[in-house]
């Protein structure tokens, strides 16, 4: 593997974990603060739904990284359609 596509591949490792994470002050406005309002029910829900055929396709191309990616997203996305449904 040539060097470039280590130093690629060492950063999408990176942002696959990282990049789900920045969700975590809307978690936390609503969890911690119980505070869903101004957040779009509608919208985090179409997240997940979209996010389920890429978990499909991740998987379908043996792309762990992706498949973990969008597997994490979809836990986020269902944290805070709970939170938005329960503090809303």
């Amino acid at each position: 593997m040539k060097t470039r596509d280590k130093i690629l591949d060492g950063i999408v490792s990176f942002i696959c974990i990282i990049f789900p994470l920045t969700t975590i002050p809307q978690i936390k406005k609503i969890w911690m603060e119980q505070n869903a309002e101004g957040i779009s029910l509608l919208t985090w829900v179409l997240y997940l739904v979209f996010t389920i055929p890429l978990i499909a396709y991740a998987i379908k191309k043996n792309d762990l990284k992706l498949a973990v990616m969008w597997a994490i997203w979809a836990f986020i996305y269902i944290l805070v359609i709970t939170g938005t449904v329960y503090y809303q």
